[in-house]
């Protein structure tokens, strides 16, 4: 069974920044879009480009290697050439620290 696991604090990730971490061997995406935060991801579904390394503009993330675009929000694809929606990861947050399901 899955548990949340520690992967930073509120200070890493500000308001309209996204920032990767590695989690049990998974490599996830954390935005922080408007105060509220989201976990996904962090690699493209076309070639594993990364995610964290591209561009985050309102609620889209866009890959650096081929230009794929994913909702944070719901890891749905906004633009290919990826087809295959990005997968997302619960996530919480406990006084000042993030954790995310994986």
């Amino acid at each position: 069974m899955a548990d949340f696991v520690k992967v930073s604090t509120l200070n890493d990730v500000p308001t309209g920044k996204m920032k990767g971490f590695v989690v049990s061997g998974r490599k996830i995406l954390v935005a922080n879009i408007n105060g509220k935060l989201y976990a996904v991801s962090s690699e493209c579904t076309h070639v594993k480009g990364p995610l964290d390394k591209g561009t985050l503009e309102k609620t889209v993330v866009t890959c650096p290697w081929h230009d794929s675009k994913f909702d944070v929000t719901t890891g749905a694809v906004i633009n290919g050439p990826a087809k295959k929606e990005i997968q997302k990861f619960d996530l919480k947050v406990e006084g000042d620290d993030i954790f995310v399901k994986v």
